[in-house]
């Protein structure tokens, strides 16, 4: 094997380089840290925005979706509610619990009395190590600079061959970095709305869709989200979070349909992935996120175009906003007659001979849902973690559309179990465990949701404190 040496003066100017490089960034060390040599390794649980369907034939599945493979950790120290940057550090040893949930490692800086709060990236390394820090930076004004360009399609070629999703998530708001803490939960948002087009399997025999072209899309969005359009009870996208100078791609996004079954129909799932975008001022709008809709009708070996917008369902339709962590999923209903000759003529002309509607869900506030082919049964979370080994309980969203309700069964009876109601907004369940007593060692089981022929678990550990959590089969 042939070996390149570097001469020793080479060496020491690179590592003067990087030395001077990391000034600007340079972690301040307290000399009332409690922890040895000031650090704190700390284990991370971070749930995914998650969708699970049972059709296979996607351009990529939930578990690219959810794929995470690298994780940054930004810490801002806080005083009283100002946020100021101190630090960043990479996450390692990311590995699954649940379909929805990752654990990872992280080194952090401890201190005896200071608050924090951490900003977790994925996905998204580039544009973190691109950006630039000042230790005592407000929280709002390094977020605000985290963007990413990618203008053109995102790539979601095949389960082999694709970008991964970016995505962010936030701790709880002062945070003790000490010998005392346990893992840490991160709520993550992805930075991009997920956009399906669907033909209703009855007509088949009438129109085959062929391609989808979206025009006046972002090629461009912010990392994170401005505080200021997300909710107060998590991380509830209610708002664009653009970049100061949002840019539009300078051509149509184009798409190929997957086939499904049955045959000769075509739908596009997991394909369409775009940046956020603010609400047309209205209908028809020059500038307006459309999706241009070819295919052919009636037989026709003629391929013809069709305009939907992204319109609310009420009698007098309004603009929707493009938010990022959110489905949109365009049903079409019903196609009538050709469409336009070209996507430009129907770009500019009105919707024609085509009936759509689209259904948003915000993967944020129930962002584990599983479909049959009728009905969904929507969760809160997959992956419940009491730390300590005392009696807990605490209400989960839980949420289907079967005719029956949902039900639940549980592997370890004794000490895990759901309390199903409703608690005046939600309906759901308390997800309790018993005390573990005596000379207690961690234990963990599982729950299965029933609804029709949907089934679903949740993953339940007790008394794992700070230990990473086992992988449950």
């Amino acid at each position: 094997m042939e070996r390149i040496r570097l001469p020793i003066l080479l060496i020491m100017c690179i590592y003067t380089v990087t030395l001077i490089s990391c000034i600007k960034e340079k972690t301040i060390i307290d000399d009332t840290n409690t922890e040895t040599n000031g650090t704190k390794e700390v284990s991370f649980t971070a749930s995914m925005p998650g969708l699970s369907q049972n059709i296979s034939t996607y351009a990529i599945s939930d578990n690219e979706e959810n794929k995470v493979t690298t994780i940054d950790i930004l810490v801002f120290e806080m005083t009283g509610s100002t946020e100021k940057y101190a630090y960043r550090v990479a996450g390692r040893n990311i590995r699954p619990l649940t379909a929805n949930s990752i654990q990872f490692q992280a080194t952090l800086q401890a201190h005896a009395t200071k608050k924090y709060r951490l900003v977790a990236i994925a996905n998204a390394r580039t544009t973190v190590n691109a950006a630039s820090y000042t230790v005592g930076a407000l929280k709002s004004d390094i977020l605000k600079n985290l963007v990413i360009n990618k203008p053109g399609v995102w790539n979601t070629t095949s389960s082999a061959d694709y970008s991964p999703l970016p995505m962010s998530g936030e701790s709880e708001p002062n945070l003790s970095i000490n010998s005392n803490t346990g893992s840490i939960t991160l709520n993550m948002i992805r930075i991009q709305a997920r956009v399906d087009v669907i033909v209703e399997p009855t007509l088949i025999t009438r129109f085959q869709m062929t391609s989808i072209s979206v025009y006046n899309s972002n090629s461009n969005a912010r990392i994170a989200p401005s505080a200021t359009t997300t909710g107060s009870n998590g991380p509830i996208v209610t708002a664009p979070s653009l970049p100061a100078s949002p840019q539009i791609n300078s051509s149509p996004l184009v798409y190929i349909p997957d086939p499904v079954t049955p045959p000769n129909t075509v739908n596009s799932r997991q394909q369409i992935y775009l940046f956020e975008k603010n609400a047309a001022a209205s209908a028809g709008a020059s500038g307006a996120l459309s999706l241009i809709i070819g295919g052919y009708y009636d037989g026709s070996s003629t391929e013809t175009y069709y305009k939907l917008e992204f319109l609310s369902k009420e009698a007098a339709p309004i603009p929707l906003a493009v938010l990022r962590n959110h489905k949109y999923e365009f049903k079409i209903k019903e196609v009538s007659g050709a469409g336009y000759p070209t996507k430009e003529a129907a770009l500019t002309g009105k919707p024609s001979n085509i009936q759509g509607s689209v259904v948003t869900l915000n993967l944020s506030d129930m962002p584990i849902i599983y479909f049959d082919e009728h009905y969904y049964l929507a969760m809160e979370t997959d992956l419940v973690n009491y730390p300590t080994n005392q009696a807990k309980g605490q209400f989960y969203k839980i949420k289907t559309d079967f005719p029956g309700g949902w039900t639940w069964t549980s592997d370890q009876p004794s000490w895990l179990s759901m309390n199903p109601y409703n608690n005046g907004t939600s309906d759901g369940a308390n997800i309790s465990v018993e005390i573990n007593q005596g000379n207690p060692v961690p234990r963990h089981g599982i729950l299965t949701i029933t609804a029709g022929k949907i089934r679903a678990r949740i993953k339940v550990y007790q008394g794992y404190g700070t230990n990473p959590l086992p992988i449950i089969p």
